[in-house]
C-alpha cells in the first residue's frame, strides 16, 4: 500500500492529501454545519423567549404599579375629603352638615384607613422601600389626625371644638393636600410612570 504512494510525486501527494482533507472537511462539513445551524437557531429561539418572558414580566409590574397609582389617589382623597368635610363643617359651626359629615365620616373611616393599610403592605412588594416608608410615615399621619377629628369630635364646649377643627382644616387644606401630591407624584417618579414632560 505504501508503494503506490512512493511512487507518486511530491505534488501528487499533496494534491491527494489536500484532496483527502477536502472530502473529510466536506463530510465533516456537510454533517457538522446543519448540526451546528440548528443548535444557534436553538439558542437565538431560547434567549429571545426568555428576552420575551422578561419584557412580559416587566410589563405586569408597571401595569401593577400603575394600578397602584391610581387605587392609592382614591384612597387618598376619598380620606382627604372625608376628614376635610367634618373638619370644615365643624370650625364654621354650621350644625345639619357637621353632624352628616360627623356621620359620614365615623361611617366610612375605617374602611379607607383598612384600605391605606393594605396598600401600604403591598407597596413594599411594588416599589422601592423608600416608597414604603413613605407610604407608611403618611398612614401614622392619617391616624394621627383621625386621632385629632376623634378628640375635636368630643369636645363638649363648641367653642373649644370650633378651634380645634379650625386647626385641623388649615393643616387638611394646606399641608396635607400638598403631601398628598408630592407623594403620589413621587411614587410615580420611583416607578419610572412619569411623562418625560414632568421629569425635567
Amino acid at each position: 500500500m505504501l508503494a503506490w504512494w512512493e511512487a507518486l510525486g511530491s505534488k501528487e501527494q499533496a494534491g491527494v492529501i489536500a484532496a483527502l482533507f477536502g472530502g473529510i472537511f466536506g463530510l465533516v462539513g456537510g454533517v457538522l454545519s446543519p448540526l451546528l445551524k440548528s443548535w444557534f437557531e436553538e439558542r437565538i429561539s431560547d434567549r429571545r423567549l426568555r428576552h420575551e418572558r422578561e419584557l412580559l414580566r416587566q410589563q405586569k409590574v408597571i401595569d401593577a404599579q400603575s394600578l397602584m397609582l391610581d387605587e392609592l389617589a382614591n384612597i387618598f382623597w376619598t380620606w382627604r375629603y372625608l376628614a376635610m368635610r367634618v373638619a370644615y363643617y365643624g370650625c364654621y359651626v354650621r350644625e345639619d352638615e357637621y353632624k352628616a359629615a360627623a356621620v359620614a365620616y365615623k361611617s366610612e373611616i375605617w374602611g379607607v384607613l383598612s384600605k391605606l393599610r393594605f396598600s401600604t403592605s403591598r407597596m413594599r412588594r411594588l416599589f422601592s422601600e423608600t416608597s414604603f416608608e413613605q407610604l407608611r410615615a403618611f398612614y401614622l399621619e392619617v391616624i394621627s389626625i383621625d386621632d385629632q377629628i376623634n378628640a375635636a369630635m368630643q369636645e363638649v364646649d363648641p367653642i373649644t371644638r370650633q378651634n380645634l377643627f379650625n386647626e385641623i382644616n388649615s393643616m387638611i387644606f394646606d399641608k396635607v393636600t400638598a403631601e398628598i401630591d408630592q407623594l403620589l407624584f413621587g411614587f410615580a417618579h420611583d416607578a419610572n410612570l412619569v411623562s418625560v414632560l414632568t421629569k425635567g
